[in-house]
């Protein structure tokens, strides 16, 4: 069974939410004041609208307005939708403020950790937290591909080989920015067997995978088109670029820049 991760993003989410109602409610309660007095009253003739304008609730009747006059009707219908949006936003508002005060995802790993320690050890509980997840996810074992034997060595601060200067540097932000990943893990391609792109990160803010593959050489031009191939095949398997599909391009003109790559950390894994 498929675990739980426990975060306060559906907090957040709520937070966020409640904020774009609040700012809405708020700008129809500014427009209400330069609103027109009275209510409008539609009768149906026919095939068509007339309308009519009631200066009090106990004014039943109105006072017909005609084709002249169309922009005060206009008006009038605005003001009835956005009283009856207040009353709906305002709803809306109440039903998130109540689970802002009565939802906690965070119960759900207080309620494990009241159990006694030696219980714990034998309950597989499934309600985890980020952490323990990331350390789940992070601790999968696989095998590597294999180095040829006059590759040059690049050491990650991680203290892994890879095959490049510029995954160094991306293998070095993702692990000073605190982002789990797997170097070259097997994913696999429909009708072509595994792909080993150069990294699959968890993204930390949702607990998804993500692989990234930087192509490097695009100045040559059978490396670009391959590299639009693999691109078109990553996309086919269900990896889509700004999804959960990273890419990065380098050429001698253009080399990977190391602030672009904590950019595109902050903005999609951390």
């Amino acid at each position: 069974m498929q675990k739980l991760i426990v975060n306060d993003l559906l907090r957040a989410a709520i937070i966020k939410k409640r904020g774009i109602l609040f700012d809405l409610l708020r700008f129809l309660r500014q427009r209400g004041k330069n609103a027109p007095s009275g209510m409008l009253k539609t009768v149906k003739k026919g095939n068509s609208l007339q309308f009519y304008i009631r200066s009090t609730p106990e004014d039943r009747q109105g006072t017909y307005i005609n084709r002249k006059n169309l922009q005060v009707a206009a008006k009038l219908a605005q003001k009835k939708y956005n009283l009856q949006l207040e009353k709906v936003l305002q709803k809306q508002l109440d039903a998130l403020d109540y689970a802002l005060c009565n939802y906690s995802e965070t119960e759900l790993l207080e309620f494990f950790q009241k159990y006694p320690s030696d219980l714990q050890k034998m309950i597989s509980p499934l309600c985890i937290s980020p952490a323990q997840y990331a350390e789940q996810w992070q601790s999968v074992t696989f095998k590597p591909l294999p180095f040829e034997n006059d590759a040059p060595d690049f050491i990650t601060a991680r203290g892994e080989r890879v095959r490049s200067k510029s995954e160094i540097l991306i293998a070095n932000a993702l692990f000073y920015s605190g982002v789990p990943y797997r170097y070259e893990y097997p994913v696999a391609i429909k009708g072509r067997g595994d792909f080993h792109p150069d990294f699959m990160c968890l993204n930390l803010k949702d607990g998804t995978s993500v692989i990234w593959e930087h192509f490097g050489l695009m100045d040559n031009p059978d490396y670009c088109d391959n590299a639009l191939s693999k691109i078109a095949l990553y996309s086919s398997s269900g990896w889509i670029p700004g999804k959960n599909f990273i890419y990065t391009l380098e050429s001698k003109a253009r080399p990977l820049s190391p602030r672009l790559v904590d950019k595109i950390i902050k903005e999609n894994l951390a």
